[in-house]
């Protein structure tokens, strides 16, 4: 068997997970491949919403992005997850989002399903759109071009901003 095909085989059996396809120095796999994520705990995700939180508010928004955007700036996206894995991380930050003490409020939500996405090797988008009247600012995460973390007819309200990347 082949080293491409015996990475295949570990991929399809959710042996091997992309941040160990770079460990192992795999550099290009069959794009027809797609990778399990292994879904976050509530707990995890909670700890990381807090952590997000406090970063916002004591550093600021455009710190917080920047230190999220060094921990994921040398992830290279091998190959991509199923819907279905992505679909449940998004799910994971939801119900933690649901459950934090407090509130979870858009951006933290966004910040922390981009971060996770990112750093394991997912080409997510973190995005942020104002509407003008009455003034409302929304962010969400797009993965293929739909909208992850919110319903698209919500998110069409808003008017991207663009240059905008982390």
């Amino acid at each position: 068997m082949s080293s491409l095909a015996a990475t295949a085989f570990a991929v399809r059996s959710r042996q091997l997970r992309p941040r160990d396809m770079r460990v192992a120095g795999v550099e290009a796999i069959d794009p027809r491949v797609t990778v399990a994520l292994r879904t976050p705990s509530v707990p995890f995700t909670m700890l990381r919403i807090a952590l997000v939180k406090a970063l916002l508010r004591i550093r600021g928004f455009a710190a917080t992005c920047r230190w999220i955007a060094a921990r994921v700036r040398d992830v290279r996206v091998e190959c991509e997850p199923g819907a279905e894995s992505v679909r449940r991380v998004e799910y994971a930050v939801a119900m933690a989002a649901a459950l934090y003490p407090g509130r979870a409020q858009c951006l933290e939500r966004s910040l922390v399903l981009y971060w996770y996405l990112r750093s394991h090797a997912v080409h997510a988008c973190f995005r942020m759109g104002v509407q003008r009247y009455p003034f409302l600012a929304h962010a969400w995460v797009e993965w293929r071009g739909q909208v992850l973390n919110d319903v698209a007819e919500h998110v069409q309200r808003f008017q991207p901003i663009e240059g905008l990347d982390l």
